[in-house]
């Protein structure tokens, strides 16, 4: 979705459960909207507050948000980690996506076993973050952001 207002732009993946409430705060301080998604929400309080934004959202969310001005790209997980965000950084690139698949499909990856991963995987039944089971994936810790 993009801000038609800041031209800011959000690949968003998840449900605000409190945007409700945000939009009404926004709304209040001027903000008009064009939609009733949760999505909108998080690109108005992101124009609004910036990345203090995230002290405001309650639900469950992977996103990334793309700020034409500072041409900066914000990456952020929600509290518990429910909905994940993996991302590769290799030479001159820098790859993102709510599934190791998606960014293998690039095929700009080599697929490699991470052993810490695979560690991960036999001890606990499922790879625990920041761990991949890919060599050079990683995947965000919850209630973590990177301003890339």
């Amino acid at each position: 979705m993009r801000d038609s207002t800041t031209g800011n732009r959000i690949s968003f993946n998840g449900e605000i459960y409190n945007f409700r409430a945000l939009r009404w705060r926004l709304q209040s301080l001027g903000h008009i909207f064009a939609t009733a998604s949760d999505t909108e929400v998080v690109l108005t309080a992101y124009a609004e507050w910036g990345q203090d934004c995230l002290q405001e959202l309650r639900g469950m969310f992977a996103f990334a948000l793309r700020d034409q001005v500072t041409q900066h790209l914000l990456l952020a997980v929600d509290r518990l980690g429910i909905k994940p965000l993996y991302y590769f950084r290799g030479d001159e690139m820098f790859l993102f996506a709510s599934e190791i698949r998606a960014l293998l499909a690039t095929e700009r990856i080599p697929w490699r076993l991470d052993p810490a991963g695979l560690a991960s995987y036999l001890a606990f039944g499922s790879v625990q973050a920041p761990c991949a089971i890919v060599r050079g994936i990683h995947c965000m810790r919850s209630g973590t952001y990177a301003v890339i």
